[in-house]
C-alpha cells in the first residue's frame, strides 16, 4: 500500500472514530437537548425539525468540541442559536412570544437542564454507594428493561418482597439524591 492509500485509510479510520463518537454523545444525550428544544413552547413536528436541523450543525462543528467539556451544553449553545434563528423565521408568519418572554423562557429551560445534570450526577453518586445486590437489581430493572416478576424468577425471592426491595433502593436514593442536592445548594 502506498504512502497516499495509508494517509487515506488512516483519514477514514479517525473519521470513523470521530463519528462514533459524536453518535454514541448525541444518543446519550438527546433526551435533554429535544427537552430543551420543546421546553421553548414548540410543538412536537416544529421540535422535531429544530433537532434535527441542529444534530447536523453539531455534526459538522463536531471538530470543535472541548472533549473536556459538556456535551448537553454545547448541544444547548448551538440550539440556542438556531431557535432564535427559527422564531425570527417563523415571526413574520405565527404570534410569537416576545423577545423578552422567549429569554425568560430560554433561561428557565437552561437552568432546568442544569438541575437535571446535577440531579444525574448525584444519582450516578448514590448508586456508588447502594450494596453489589442492590446494584444489580436496579441494573436488571433499569437497564435491562426487566419486569419484577422476570427478576424475582431470576433472583428466586418472591414477587411482593422484591416490590419491598425496591421500595426501600428507590427511598434510599431518593434520600441521598435530595442531600446530595442540598449540599450543593448550599456551597
Amino acid at each position: 500500500m502506498n504512502m497516499k492509500n495509508q494517509e487515506h485509510l488512516s483519514g477514514d479510520l479517525n473519521n470513523a472514530s470521530t463519528n462514533e463518537e459524536f453518535t454514541h454523545l448525541l444518543l446519550t444525550n438527546r433526551k435533554r437537548i429535544y427537552g430543551f428544544i420543546l421546553s421553548l413552547g414548540h410543538n412536537f413536528s416544529d421540535a422535531d425539525d429544530l433537532f434535527q436541523e441542529i444534530a447536523l450543525v453539531m455534526c459538522r462543528k463536531f471538530g470543535e468540541f472541548d472533549v473536556g467539556k459538556s456535551f448537553s451544553a454545547w448541544a444547548i449553545g448551538i440550539a440556542r442559536h438556531r431557535i432564535i434563528k427559527f422564531r425570527q423565521k417563523q415571526h413574520k408568519s405565527k404570534i410569537m412570544f416576545s423577545h423578552k418572554a422567549f429569554e425568560i423562557a430560554m433561561n428557565r429551560s437552561n437552568k432546568m437542564l442544569h438541575n437535571i445534570e446535577d440531579r444525574s450526577k448525584a444519582l450516578e453518586n448514590c448508586l456508588s454507594k447502594l450494596s453489589e445486590i442492590d446494584r444489580g437489581l436496579i441494573k436488571m430493572r433499569y437497564e435491562n428493561g426487566l419486569k419484577i416478576k422476570e427478576i424475582a424468577g431470576i433472583v428466586a425471592r418472591p414477587v411482593q418482597g422484591l416490590y419491598k426491595v425496591f421500595a426501600r433502593i428507590h427511598a434510599s436514593l431518593h434520600l441521598c439524591i435530595s442531600r446530595t442536592m442540598s449540599q450543593r445548594e448550599a456551597v
